[in-house]
C-alpha cells in the first residue's frame, strides 16, 4: 500500500510446506523488506494471531524505523463480538435471530410483513440475520428489528403468528427498549469498522474511533444495568491495550482536523516523546531534534507555517502536510507526519485480496501459482489506477455521475462476495429457560474508566458530535467530566535560539534524558 493508498501485489508465494512460526514468517517479511528497501517502508500491518504478532515484533526490532501496527478493523470486530457475549447482549441477539429466522422461513407470515412494510412506507428493508463472520451484522440485525417494532407488534396482536415463543419475545416487557440500549452501544462499533477498514484510514482515525466509543459508554444511563456497562468497559480496555501507544495519539494530534480536540496535559508529554523518538529513528541529530520540538510547538499554537486552511485536509491529512513548508528550517515535523500518515492501519486490503484469489481459484482449479499471481496483480493494478486504465468504468449510467473510489471498491467487493454458508444458531430460547441472577439491592458495581479518558476530554464537541442518545433510554446522566488542562507543555519557542548549531552531528543521544531536562526546567518555572 503506497502513501496515497494505491495497492499493489508484490509477490504471491506458496509457503504451505513450512511451519508458520514467528521466526519463519519474519524471515519471509524481511526478504520483501530488504528487496523493496528498508527506508521505503513505514509499517508492517497484520491481524493479531500470536505467531504473526511476534513476527511483527521481530521485524520492528531489526528495523526500528518500520512501525509495528495491529489491524484495527479486526480489533473493533472482536470488541463487538465480546460485548454481545455478555448475558444481556447474548440473550437479545438470540431472540433477534429467532424472530428473523421465523419470518424468513414462514412464507405466509413474511408476505404479511412485507405487505405492512410497503403499506406504511417504512424505509430500511426487512429483518436481517446476525452472522458472526460478518462484522457489522450484529448492529444491523438489531436495528432492523427496532425499525419494524410497530409492524411486529401489530402482527403479534393479530394472532397471526403460529410460534408462541416468537409472540412472547415481541410482547415481552422491555424487549425493544433493551434493544435500543444495545443498538446504541453497537452503532459506533459498526461505524468504526466501516471507517477503519477503508484504504483512506489513518492511525488518527483509530484513536478518534476509540474515543467516540468511550464517549458512547459515558452517555449510557448510569442506573442502567451497571454489570453490562462494566463488561463493555472491561472488554474495550482489554482489547485496546495494544492501541494505548504513543504513535496513535501523536497521529491524532498531527491531523489538523483533530488538532483542536481537547487533549489533556499528560497527552502532550507522550506526543513529544513519540515525535522525538520517531525523529531519532529517521536519523535526526540532536540539533534537528531541538528544531523538531520547536516546530511541534508552533504547530500546537497554529503559527506560521502550520496555519494552513483545513480545506486542504479534506482529501486526507497527507495532502495538508504536503503543502506545509518550513522554509529556512529543515522540514522535520512534516517528515515525521508523513511517516505516520503513510501507514494504513488495517489489513482489509489483504483480506479482499484473499477473497479475490479464492474466487479465481474456485473457477480455475488448475491455475499455476505464477498465473494466479499475474491475474491478481492485474486486478490490484486496475483497481488502483482505474481512472486512467479503465476510463469507461466507474460511471453510473442512470445518474450519469462518476463513482467515488470507495463506491467502486464496494461494488468490486460485492462482485467477489461469496454466499455465506455458515450455520446459524437457531436454538429456540424461551426466556423462562434461562437463569438470570438478580443482584441484591445493596450491591454496587464499580465501573472502571476507559483507558482513553486519561488522554482526551470525551465531552469535547468534536468527540461527541452526532452521538444521539435515544430519549427513551435517557435518565439523569452524569456528564460532569473533568475538563482537561490545556497548559503548554513545551517551553516558549520564542526564547529558543534556532540559529544555534548546538547538537549538530550528535546522533548518540537519549530521548528520555533530553525530555527529563525539559521537565526540570518546567518545575523550576
Amino acid at each position: 500500500m503506497t502513501p496515497t493508498r494505491k495497492e499493489y501485489l508484490y509477490q504471491l508465494s506458496d509457503i504451505s510446506e513450512h511451519s508458520h512460526t514467528a521466526e519463519y514468517i519474519s524471515s519471509v517479511i524481511e526478504k520483501v523488506v530488504v528487496d523493496i528497501g528498508v527506508n521505503r517502508i513505514s509499517a508492517v500491518v497484520s491481524d493479531n494471531a500470536s505467531n504473526v504478532r511476534k513476527a511483527r515484533e521481530i521485524i520492528h526490532d531489526k528495523f526500528p524505523n518500520i512501525e509495528n501496527v495491529r489491524c484495527i478493523a479486526h480489533c473493533i470486530n472482536l470488541i463487538a463480538c465480546d460485548i454481545v457475549k455478555d448475558n444481556f447482549g447474548d440473550r437479545l441477539l438470540r431472540r433477534v435471530n429467532i424472530l428473523t429466522t421465523f419470518f424468513k422461513n414462514s412464507h405466509q407470515t413474511n408476505a404479511r410483513l412485507v405487505q405492512l412494510i410497503n403499506e406504511k412506507g417504512i424505509v430500511g428493508g426487512g429483518l436481517k440475520l446476525y452472522c458472526k463472520t460478518r462484522w457489522t451484522t450484529a448492529s444491523e440485525s438489531i436495528n432492523s428489528v427496532i425499525n419494524l417494532q410497530q409492524i411486529l407488534e401489530e402482527v403479534a396482536a393479530d394472532n397471526q403468528l403460529t410460534n408462541d415463543n416468537v409472540v412472547r419475545i415481541i410482547q415481552s416487557r422491555n424487549f425493544f427498549s433493551d434493544l435500543r440500549i444495545l443498538a446504541f452501544v453497537l452503532e459506533p462499533l459498526r461505524k468504526a469498522v466501516l471507517a477503519l477498514e477503508a484504504r483512506s484510514a489513518t492511525l488518527a482515525d483509530c484513536f478518534f474511533s476509540l474515543a467516540r466509543l468511550a464517549a458512547v459508554l459515558n452517555k449510557l444511563p448510569k442506573t442502567f444495568n451497571p454489570g453490562f456497562r462494566s463488561h463493555c468497559v472491561k472488554v474495550i480496555n482489554e482489547r485496546c491495550n495494544e492501541f494505548d501507544d504513543d504513535k496513535y495519539i501523536t497521529c491524532f494530534f498531527l491531523d489538523p482536523r483533530f488538532r483542536s480536540a481537547a487533549l489533556k496535559k499528560n497527552s502532550f508529554r507522550r506526543i513529544i516523546r513519540c515525535v522525538a523518538s520517531i525523529g531519532q529513528k529517521l536519523g535526526f541529530d540532536l540539533y534537528e531534534i531541538d528544531v523538531l520540538l520547536d516546530q511541534l510547538q508552533q504547530y500546537k499554537e497554529e503559527k506560521d507555517p502550520f496555519d494552513l486552511d483545513l480545506s486542504l485536509a479534506k482529501k486526507g491529512p497527507l495532502n495538508w502536510w504536503k503543502y506545509t513548508a518550513t522554509e529556512l528550517d529543515p522540514e522535520l515535523l512534516p517528515k515525521v507526519a508523513r511517516h505516520l500518515f503513510s501507514i494504513c492501519p488495517n489489513s482489509a486490503t489483504c483480506e479482499r485480496g484473499f477473497s479475490t484469489l479464492g474466487w479465481l481459484f474456485e473457477r480455475r482449479l488448475n491455475l499455476k501459482l505464477e498465473t494466479l499471481e499475474s491475474m491478481c496483480k492485474l486486478i490490484t493494478y486496475w483497481k488502483s489506477n482505474f481512472r486512467t486504465e479503465l476510463g469507461y468504468y466507474g460511471i453510473d449510467q442512470r445518474k450519469n455521475v462518476r463513482l467515488s473510489d470507495d463506491e467502486i471498491n464496494i461494488r468490486i467487493a460485492e462482485a467477489f462476495n461469496e454466499t455465506d454458508d455458515d450455520d446459524h444458531d437457531d436454538d429456540d430460547l424461551n426466556p423462562t429457560q434461562r437463569s438470570i441472577e438478580i443482584p441484591k439491592d445493596n450491591c454496587y458495581v464499580l465501573i472502571e474508566p476507559v483507558w482513553i479518558e486519561k488522554f482526551v476530554d470525551l465531552s469535547h464537541q468534536l468527540i461527541i458530535k452526532d452521538i444521539d442518545v435515544p430519549k427513551d433510554i435517557l435518565d439523569d446522566l452524569d456528564e460532569n467530566i473533568e475538563m482537561n488542562d490545556s497548559n503548554r507543555v513545551l517551553g516558549d519557542s520564542d526564547e529558543k535560539d534556532n540559529d544555534s548549531n548546538i547538537g549538530k552531528g550528535v546522533y548518540n543521544y537519549n530521548i528520555d534524558d533530553l525530555l527529563s531536562s525539559d521537565d526540570d526546567e518546567e518545575e523550576e518555572e
